[in-house]
């Protein structure tokens, strides 16, 4: 049932798509021609992933063939932001090269920003990583210089928080946009440019995290308590998320059986072996609960 009610809304909103589409073209209320290079662009998603399906047909019905096709280039742009999904990840990452190979001012800076981002911050620099950034990125820059100057009305409808939401202080948001800042140094729109694309690159980082829970286990009352509980925990969390430690000092959290109220910290679980099995739930949620607060 879930699965149709959110295939029926991702139907809606894409007839929503198509009557705009539709009501502007009847009022000839039409897309003003784009840059040369931000053409470019949108005829490579088109001949990546044309996604315009029926309304093609419709579309020519209704205008000249030359405005026609320069309608369908926006609305195919439109459903790869508003319509992630039907973009595989095989694509993005294929597209996110075919910008690497494409000869466009846009590509290419797009593509110096990809590898200067993944000098800075290595956990990008495999060239999968770096595809799937061409992709984000693209769609953000040709988004930024489409809407312009109303880019805040409608950018964060689709795109993550800009970066004046985020802590100047941040030492990694100064890095990013001092990086995207060189890199679009000469271009009219910098201060847009840098302002949303610096914020897109920081969240996009944020999920590249390789920050990991390190977990101390101290169980006393019984000889292979310890070794039974770091092996459910290894059953449980994969090894990217957590570590096991025998550094209590350097644990962010302590799985004991020992109680000792003198000493009860939010860094310390009581485990007791008799309730073990209404306390291994809690025990879980704990650690889920750390993690998201370590990685945020």
């Amino acid at each position: 049932m879930l699965v149709s009610k959110h295939s029926l809304k991702y139907q809606e909103n894409l007839y929503l798509l198509i009557a705009i589409f539709t009501l502007r073209t009847q009022q000839s209320a039409l897309i003003m021609p784009e840059s040369n290079e931000v053409y470019d662009i949108l005829e490579l998603l088109q001949q990546a992933q044309d996604v315009s399906g029926s309304f093609k047909h419709h579309l020519f019905k209704l205008l000249p063939q030359e405005t026609a096709i320069d309608e369908l280039l926006h609305f195919n742009f439109l459903i790869y932001c508003f319509f992630p999904n039907l973009i595989s990840s095989q694509q993005k990452s294929l597209i996110g090269y075919m910008l690497t190979n494409k000869r466009n001012r846009l590509c290419n800076q797009i593509t110096l920003l990809t590898k200067e981002l993944a000098q800075v911050f290595p956990v990008i620099s495999s060239s999968e990583k770096r595809f799937f950034y061409n992709y984000y990125l693209m769609l953000s820059l040709v988004s930024i210089l489409m809407l312009g100057h109303t880019t805040p009305f409608f950018y964060s409808l689709h795109f993550p928080k800009s970066a004046l939401e985020i802590d100047e202080s941040n030492q990694q948001i100064q890095q990013i946009k001092q990086i995207i800042s060189e890199v679009f140094h000469d271009h009219p729109k910098n201060a847009l440019i840098v302002y949303y694309l610096s914020g897109l690159v920081y969240n996009l980082l944020q999920s590249e995290t390789n920050e990991k829970l390190l977990i101390y286990v101290q169980m006393n009352k019984t000889l292979t308590g310890n070794y039974y509980i770091q092996n459910r925990l290894r059953q449980v969390f994969d090894e990217k998320m957590i570590r096991l430690t025998e550094n209590p000092e350097q644990a962010d959290l302590i799985v004991t059986d020992w109680f000792d109220k003198f000493h009860q910290t939010s860094k310390i679980f009581y485990l007791d072996p008799n309730k073990e099995k209404d306390l291994w739930v809690d025990l879980v949620t704990k650690i889920q609960q750390l993690y998201v607060n370590k990685m945020i």
